[in-house]
């Protein structure tokens, strides 16, 4: 309903509630934490701000837990409320409804926020308040160097460090100028494939190869294809290794639009 993804906090393992649920149950807190997101998932698919209230059992719950006794736990550690065959999550809205999901992801994003370099050379500081205000918009508007990759794009390792999803973010922003059309859209096809070709560059070499490419104009990570030479027969030289690596990066680029 609200999404494929649950809110679960560091500290879960540590929290009151889900010590007395291993001590009801008599196994460890990480089970618990299993537990509790299973039970959880079948919250998220069931139960939302619109349908707070479900109809079940202890039994029912008890199968989605994968744990005998869980539902009676949960009830008796004020994480559920049982009332005939009325079953209501306390503070559901707060922690899984659609709301809240958004709440996190702007946490996340402001955090990363934090820790990406800026065009103009301005580091946020790791104590700086970054509010989710008009004001944050207007900043980020005037600044459009501060790239955020798309929430479901897989992000090679060798690329996930600040300073290269901030070159990312220059090179985005120079398609943006120069050629709109070939500015790949967050959380598209062509975002993907761009960092699976980023991924197979030497790490070291990103930042200045991107920013050669920008300096120069060109359309794509590579210089633009120069006019064929003669081999001395009348017909055009053939293509080198270099030139079909660029063409095989090119081609996976366009698979990944269907």
């Amino acid at each position: 309903m609200a999404g494929d993804w649950i809110k679960i906090e560091k500290v879960l393992p540590h929290k009151p509630e889900v010590m007395q649920l291993a001590d009801i149950l008599d196994i460890d807190e990480l089970h618990v934490v299993g537990h509790l997101i299973l039970f959880w998932s079948w919250v998220d698919g069931q139960m939302s701000s619109d349908c707070p209230h479900v109809l079940g059992t202890k039994r029912g719950l008890d199968r989605a837990a994968g744990r005998t006794g869980f539902a009676a736990a949960l009830v008796e550690v004020g994480w559920l409320e049982i009332d005939g065959l009325n079953i209501t999550v306390p503070n559901m809205d707060y922690h899984l409804s659609k709301s809240a999901k958004t709440r996190a992801r702007d946490l996340k994003n402001k955090q990363r926020r934090r820790n990406v370099p800026a065009e103009r050379g301005h580091v946020s500081s790791p104590n700086e308040e970054i509010p989710g205000t008009r004001e944050e918009k207007r900043r980020e508007e005037k600044n459009p160097s501060i790239y955020i990759p798309g929430e479901g794009i897989k992000i090679p390792a060798s690329v996930d460090t600040p300073e290269q999803i901030a070159a990312i973010g220059r090179w985005l922003a120079h398609l943006e100028i120069v050629a709109p059309d070939k500015r790949p859209q967050n959380n598209s096809p062509q975002e993907q494939a761009l960092f699976a070709t980023l991924g197979r560059w030497d790490s070291k070499a990103i930042e200045a190869r991107i920013d050669e490419c920008i300096g120069n104009g060109w359309l794509n990570l590579r210089p633009p294809e120069a006019p064929r030479q003669s081999n001395g027969n009348g017909k055009p030289k053939g293509k080198g290794v270099m030139d079909h690596l660029d063409d095989m990066i090119e081609e996976e680029q366009r698979s990944e639009q269907f």
